[in-house]
């Protein structure tokens, strides 16, 4: 399935600790996207707004999630 936001290739990926949410980070639109697993969905996106040297937009080349209690 496609990607919003002209998302082209993926760079990284993660699933949240529960496994509900896949986190992607793409070339072509620099985003984070937000994919349900079960649906193949992207249900949003997070613009980290990462820059190389010359100011140019760049995708977030490694992930990481921390877990956090619900209660």
């Amino acid at each position: 399935r496609s990607l919003s936001s002209g998302a082209q290739a993926p760079v990284a990926g993660i699933f949240s600790p529960d496994g509900s949410i896949f986190f992607t980070s793409t070339s072509g639109d620099n985003l984070v996207h937000m994919v349900d697993p079960t649906g193949l969905t992207d249900t949003g996106t997070i613009n980290p707004k990462l820059v190389d040297g010359s100011g140019n937009p760049v995708p977030p080349q490694f992930l990481a999630v921390q877990s956090r209690s619900t209660t």
